[in-house]
């Protein structure tokens, strides 16, 4: 080529310009397309782990529920060991106090308040003063307890031994046609029940006991009277 001086240029052609060629590339691959991908992956590797920790979670809870019933079944056992073992405990200590008192009457580690019987399981009171009956029960219950419920013909002998004439029970019956009843709403032992003289006497009658005789009285009447508590557990620590 010639320029206006009459210099003659070699036509060099020219380089095609690279500007916008990478952008030209990478606007080829749709941008919505790779986050759409990524975002997939992202979804697959949370259910993945979300699987993985249900999984485990119900692992985890049957074993937890192995764990938590071997424990309550070794509870128990234990719980029940203890009871017998108390139990075995308050046996032991209840007869060594039963010997001791054959030596000692008075022997501290008797279960009964100051003068008071113990038999079995219980105490008992020979009360002295003349109440009716009705201000008999009022009067043992003044002192924790109540009109004395005999149970057997042990338990009859025992009581009637220690009494030299009639004493109030905790036994009545409001009419002559319905059963005697202790003052728990129990009826009477065939065996006490065959020491009873029943006389002719209408409307509410009250028991009252003396040697080998059950009798009914007017409830009103004055006698003296027998009240009866549960013995409390004997102390060992007063076995000495």
């Amino acid at each position: 080529m010639q320029n206006t001086e009459g210099d003659t240029k070699p036509n060099i052609p020219r380089r095609p310009s690279s500007k916008g060629f990478g952008n030209k590339v990478f606007s080829d691959v749709p941008v919505h397309s790779v986050w759409r991908l990524l975002s997939l992956l992202l979804l697959i590797l949370c259910l993945i782990q979300l699987i993985g920790l249900v999984g485990f979670g119900i692992r985890y809870s049957f074993l937890f529920r192995g764990i938590c019933r071997s424990c309550f079944k070794q509870k128990e056992f234990l719980l029940s060991q203890n009871s017998k073992l108390s139990a075995d405990l308050r046996e032991v200590t209840t007869k060594f106090c039963r010997k001791l008192m054959e030596n000692k009457t008075d022997h501290p580690c008797k279960p009964c308040p100051e003068h008071w019987y113990w038999h079995g399981n219980n105490c008992y009171k020979i009360m002295m003063e003349n109440l009716t009956w009705s201000e008999s029960r009022e009067a043992c219950a003044f002192q924790n307890s109540s009109l004395v419920k005999i149970d057997n013909k042990e338990e009859w002998y025992f009581v009637t031994a220690k009494i030299e004439r009639y004493h109030w029970v905790g036994l009545s019956r409001n009419a002559r046609d319905l059963p005697l009843k202790w003052e728990d709403g129990s009826e009477v032992n065939s065996e006490v029940l065959l020491l009873l003289s029943d006389g002719k006497t209408e409307g509410k009658l009250c028991a009252v006991v003396y040697r080998n005789d059950l009798n009914l009285d007017i409830c009103k009447k004055m006698y003296p009277f027998i009240c009866e508590r549960a013995a409390d557990p004997v102390k060992k620590e007063l076995l000495t």
